[in-house]
């Protein structure tokens, strides 16, 4: 991994996600979107389902069809399976029994090892090159992935702020659970200005940590009450270059404070959730609204596009997308508006130095 600091993209199934970083030996990890699986989308073992069985053929275009979420049906049903979503939807289609989940899911691994062989260094048996965890927040869907490290042969050194350590040992105790296996080696994230730290393992990339106004998780044991520390922005400083790159993938409004780090960084990875506000409500997905979320849409007045417009970054990048996300697509008028605006949408295994 070279010494001038590398940010790298990457979704780990089932790991952790997008409000996460991961930092190995000069490196930054951070999730984007699904992993570039064209080269083994023939591969999938996929086993005969219940419905075969019982049939003695294959389950009928119309069951099939019957048997995918509305969301697979209209986002990504048409895509070819040389495209990561389109075979995603290709497997979920076939998902009528156990065997093909699990099937799904050891494939979907496998590919991910091979995407990001630098998490892989195979110096010994699970060998991780994770030095250090910083999580940004404690939502689920952020943290669940601490478990498949499980297995490290030493603490995870993991840095967050005391709101999120108090989620992750009370309402969802996965730092105790984690006692049982390898053990956390906590650093806490202040909220103070001269909060700066350089991640253990690592020298050349400092990180300011930046407080964002948001929710904590349904679980957290002060839900209804919002504290300072549940949910951070950050700006990460590579001490050889000097340049800067400002992650926050929850970014749900541009408060006084955020937009100077926002000025001063040289590549800008925001919050790409939803396109609309009321898009997943409009799909028939749920009933909650982009902004109440906590993700500032990228369409409309104050959106995220006209608030990346005048910025002087060199790289502008949406990340932490919702699957109904029409900038998924390529051929969407949405993702030329971006192009245009010269916006990058963040894909799995996306790869530059700044």
């Amino acid at each position: 991994m070279p010494s001038h600091g590398r940010v790298i993209w990457k979704r780990m199934l089932a790991g952790i996600s997008a409000a996460t970083l991961m930092v190995s030996a000069g490196a930054i990890d951070v999730q984007a979107q699904l992993p570039d699986t064209s080269a083994a989308a023939e591969t999938v073992p996929l086993q005969p389902s219940l419905l075969d069985f019982l049939t003695g053929a294959p389950v009928s275009a119309k069951m099939q069809d019957l048997a995918k979420p509305k969301l697979l049906q209209k986002a990504f049903a048409k895509l070819p399976k040389t495209d990561p979503k389109g075979l995603a939807a290709i497997i979920k289609a076939k998902e009528v029994d156990v065997a093909n989940r699990v099937a799904a899911a050891k494939y979907l691994g496998k590919v991910d090892c091979q995407q990001f062989p630098e998490s892989q260094p195979a110096r010994s048996i699970r060998d991780t090159a994770f030095k250090s965890i910083v999580l940004l927040d404690a939502q689920i869907d952020h943290t669940t992935g601490l478990f498949m490290l499980r297995e490290s042969k030493t603490p995870l050194n993991i840095y967050c702020t005391d709101m999120v350590y108090e989620d992750l040992t009370t309402g969802n105790p996965i730092f105790k659970i984690l006692e049982h296996y390898c053990g956390v080696n906590w650093h806490q994230i202040h909220t103070t200005e001269d909060n700066a730290f350089v991640p253990e393992g690592i020298s050349n990339i400092k990180v300011k940590a930046i407080p964002l106004s948001s929710k904590a998780p349904p679980y957290s044991p002060h839900r209804h009450d919002p504290h300072e520390g549940d949910n951070l922005g950050i700006l990460l400083e590579d001490l050889t270059t000097g340049e800067k790159t400002f992650y926050a993938p929850g970014l749900g409004q541009i408060e006084s404070h955020i937009k100077p780090y926002m000025e001063e960084a040289d590549c800008l990875l925001v919050d790409g959730t939803c396109w609309t506000n009321d898009e997943m409500k409009s799909l028939g997905i749920a009933n909650k609204m982009s902004l109440d979320m906590g993700h500032l849409p990228q369409s409309g007045p104050g959106g995220m596009i006209e608030v990346l417009r005048p910025l002087p970054a060199k790289k502008k990048v949406l990340i932490h997308i919702n699957n109904t996300n029409p900038i998924l697509r390529e051929d969407s008028e949405q993702r030329e508006q971006l192009t245009q605006e010269k916006i990058e949408v963040a894909y799995d295994g996306m790869d530059f130095v700044v």
